[in-house]
């Protein structure tokens, strides 16, 4: 049994409310849809679903498998599905995940929806293709803009890069996209205004989980590594100002290590801990203090399971 777990919140009205975590999709196997509108199944084990993004209307995931008749990374499915598993969709169609295309997803990883409507998705490309950013205007579901990386800020030899995640800092001079790069000490910074990336070195720490702080105060970028269980933060005005050499600051250590954070519009931070697949939370406003919020339960069975 394959999970999917969280919280469906339409991400133009800030929740006041304490976070409540709820399964809403399990499969036992995924349907993935082909261009004749028949379905492929693959098995839990098959699928790695390591990103999501939500918005009003759809859940978008970004989706690695094995499988040579399924030619797309990038999957939606809606918000409002009446089933509990519920068939995977081409984003947007089929054509636009052609492989081999290198203006259009070849691998999708980090996605997010920002405040006007636009789906952010970071392609890792494939042998043939760099690497790239794109954006899609959701209301028309079309490319509204791609940035490609130059070869001095992302690797165009394939097997030499592996970008991760990416979080979107939107303020009035602009928007801002910063991206995790495993196993680097480095990470990228793009400035949408002036289509223009740049790695931002970070003094031997490795950044592979990403946060910001709440749009409100927007001051603070909080980063983790995989294999480490100390959290830091990041000048954010340093990153804005095109700088390309940060010293992150500890702010605390967690229990275990993480693949993901998040932080809510209240300061509050969120990070999976992998030992116990559970999640805990820490009130940036305070000093670090983790408390556990959540804890998977699941019958020995289950393959496998995403948070």
């Amino acid at each position: 049994m394959y999970s999917l777990v969280f919280l469906l919140v339409c991400p133009f009205a800030a929740s006041a409310n304490a976070l409540e975590f709820t399964s809403v999709y399990e499969w036992n196997e995924f349907k993935f849809t082909l261009p004749d509108n028949s379905v492929k199944s693959l098995e839990p084990r098959q699928v790695e679903a390591w990103y999501l993004a939500v918005s009003c209307k759809k859940v978008f995931l970004g989706i690695h498998h094995g499988s040579k008749t399924i030619n797309y990374t990038l999957a939606w499915l809606p918000t409002n599905a009446t089933s509990t598993t519920p068939q995977l969709y081409p984003y947007p169609s089929w054509e636009v995940q052609e492989r081999a295309n290198c203006r259009i997803i070849q691998s999708a990883r980090g996605l997010t929806v920002d405040s006007v409507d636009r789906l952010w998705v970071l392609d890792n490309g494939n042998i043939k293709c760099p690497a790239k950013l794109l954006i899609f205007n959701l209301k028309n579901d079309s490319v509204e803009f791609i940035h490609e990386f130059p070869h001095d800020v992302v690797s165009h030899n394939y097997g030499a890069r592996s970008l991760h995640d990416l979080v979107l800092d939107e303020t009035k001079n602009g928007s801002f996209a910063y991206i995790s790069v495993r196993e680097t000490q480095h990470f990228l910074v793009f400035d949408l205004t002036r289509n223009r990336s740049w790695r931002v070195q970070t003094k031997n720490i490795y950044v592979h989980a990403l946060a910001l702080s709440p749009l409100k105060n927007r001051t603070r970028l909080f980063v983790s590594h995989y294999f480490s269980r100390e959290l830091f933060s990041i000048s954010v005005s340093n990153l804005r100002a095109g700088e390309e050499n940060v010293t992150p600051i500890s702010v605390g250590q967690k229990s275990f290590y993480s693949n993901r954070l998040t932080m809510d519009d209240r300061g509050l931070l969120y990070f999976g801990l992998g030992n116990n697949r559970s999640v805990s939370v820490w009130n940036s406003s305070e000093s670090f203090h983790e408390k556990q919020v959540y804890q998977v339960h699941f019958h020995a069975s289950q393959e496998s399971r995403v948070e």
